[in-house]
Parts: C-alpha cells; sequence; structure tokens
C-alpha cells in the first residue's frame, strides 16, 4: 500500500511538472511565431547604463533586438513600475537598425528609490532595473578661500542634483577651532546649493584649514 501512494505522489508531482512545462514552451512559442509572422527580429535587452541617476535628470537609455529591424521599422512599448520615473509609451527601431534610444526623465526624490524599467515587443518582455538617487552633497566651496584671521569666509555647498521638498540639510564641521561654522545648513527645496559664513580667529602664523 506503502509502495503504491508513494507511486501517486510521483505520479502527480509529474504531471505539475509536464503541465508547468508545456505552459512555458507554449508562452516562448507564442512570442516567437508572432516574431515570426510578423517577419523581424524580437527584442533582446533594455540596457540601462549607468543603472542610477539622481532624481529630477533625465537619462537616456536603449532596447536592443535580436536582429535587424525591417523595412518601416519595429514598434516597442515600454513601461516604468514607479511613478518617479515616466518613459514614452513606446518608440521605434528604425528599419537597418538594431537598436534605439529613449529617454527617462526622473522626478527628485526624497529617498533613494527603485524602480524597473520594462521593454514588450510580440509577448516578450526585457526588465532592467533602475535606481533614483537622493541629491548628495558634490563639492565644498569658499570665497575668498584665504583670509586673514578674524575675517568671515562664504561657503558654498553644492549637491549633484535638486534638493527634496522638504529641502536636504548638510552637516557642517570645522576641523580646527580657529574656524567656526554652523552645525548644518539647509538647501531649499528645488536648489541644489546653499550658503554659510565661516568665522575665523586671530592668529599668529598661516594655517590651512579643513571644513
Amino acid at each position: 500500500m506503502g509502495a503504491y501512494c508513494a507511486w501517486v505522489v510521483h505520479q502527480m508531482n509529474l504531471f505539475r511538472f509536464l503541465s508547468s512545462t508545456s505552459l512555458l514552451v507554449a508562452v516562448l512559442t507564442m512570442g516567437y511565431q508572432a516574431a515570426a509572422a510578423r517577419g523581424g527580429p524580437n527584442l533582446r535587452a533594455v540596457t540601462l547604463n549607468p543603472a542610477a541617476v539622481v532624481g529630477g535628470a533625465a537619462s537616456t537609455r536603449k532596447v536592443w533586438l535580436t536582429g535587424v529591424a525591417p523595412a518601416g521599422g519595429i514598434n516597442v512599448s515600454l513601461n516604468s513600475e514607479s511613478t518617479s520615473a515616466t518613459v514614452p509609451n513606446s518608440i521605434t527601431v528604425p528599419a537597418g537598425r538594431t537598436n534605439t534610444e529613449f529617454t527617462i526623465n526622473t522626478s527628485v526624490v526624497s529617498t533613494n528609490t527603485p524602480c524597473t524599467i520594462s521593454a514588450s515587443l510580440a509577448g516578450v518582455i526585457k526588465s532592467a532595473p533602475l535606481k533614483i538617487e537622493l541629491a548628495s552633497v558634490s563639492s565644498l566651496s569658499f570665497s575668498p578661500s584665504g583670509i586673514i584671521g578674524g575675517g568671515i569666509s562664504t561657503g558654498t555647498v553644492q549637491l549633484n542634483g535638486a534638493a527634496p521638498y522638504r529641502g536636504s540639510v548638510v552637516i557642517l564641521l570645522s576641523g580646527s577651532s580657529l574656524v567656526s561654522v554652523p552645525p548644518s545648513v539647509v538647501v531649499a527645496a528645488g536648489a541644489s546649493s546653499a550658503t554659510f559664513s565661516a568665522t575665523t580667529k586671530t592668529v599668529s602664523l598661516d594655517q590651512r584649514i579643513a571644513v
């Protein structure tokens, strides 16, 4: 009896495997049949390189075909799973080409946001991950960069993109008691830079201070 039950379980598992395999083969076959009926290549890949962009910036990416597009070109559908990244509804790979570019427009984000960009053609879907990044500090400068002790210099914090709707708080720290800076400076929403004052003390020798 035990051997018979084991045989029944084996047959059921085999049936499930064959059923799922048949479905996968059918889906793939439909995609290739559609490509054959269309008389052209199918979708090979969508590439996002680099795979990260600062929120608020636009980026150009590519879709690739398995072969050369025929006369009239091939229309490829596009989709973004996030409202922070928008793409055209579709693009056309021109005749004689194996790829074409499209633009991804992103929104300013308050935190690093993952997103998937997909392209589809004749039932074949290709996807690639995109990371929309929060703007970060790209540089810090002072004007003037050299002053007499006791004077004040204006510092500028520069971001690599726009600050989100609540602004970006940048922490400041002086490398010496001879220079005083505020504990932080706020880059206003939509702006990419902010200024602050660095106050110095009188010195007896030239000093180079890091902030």
